[in-house]
């Protein structure tokens, strides 16, 4: 799926967020100290997307994935342009029945994070006890295949 040069730090992140009448992928951006942020770089899918054509597009959002320093003001601003592009008129609109897999990559391995989906307080949280380990030779059908079952695994709370 990947290649990598030699010597060359490979850390990539993006999201797959199921929603009962669509998907939308998004790119993660990486800042200097560690933490991803959500970018405005994002891909509408309809639900009856292969699993193939979904692992092709989680693949194009890592790519796409880069390091980056932005200010807090630069943040919400590519916020309110996620919203728009998505065409969510609120926080709480993107959270409601949304299930959400964060999607790390590394060079060696993918790492697939079904979070929890807590709509009334606007946030989704990491579950430790559902992050799955994959090896970076996967096809991008075995990919899609993966993120569909890890959707099954996000839970509302």
């Amino acid at each position: 799926m990947f290649f990598k040069k030699q010597n060359e730090i490979i850390d990539k992140g993006a999201t797959a967020t199921l929603y009962p009448t669509r998907i939308i992928i998004e790119t993660l951006n990486k800042e200097g100290n560690g933490s991803y942020y959500s970018t405005d770089n994002v891909t509408v899918l309809p639900l009856e997307i292969t699993e193939k054509e979904l692992g092709q597009n989680i693949e194009k959002h890592l790519r796409d994935s880069i390091f980056l320093k932005i200010t807090p003001d630069e943040q919400k601003r590519i916020r309110r342009s996620y919203k728009k592009k998505v065409k969510a008129r609120s926080e709480k609109a993107l959270m409601e029945n949304a299930r959400q897999v964060r999607i790390y990559f590394d060079g060696l391995s993918f790492i697939l994070n079904s979070f929890q989906n807590k709509t009334s307080d606007k946030l989704f949280l990491g579950n430790p006890s559902t992050i799955k380990t994959l090896t970076a030779d996967l096809d991008n059908e075995m990919l899609g295949n993966e993120i569909r079952l890890a959707w099954e695994k996000c839970v509302f709370i």
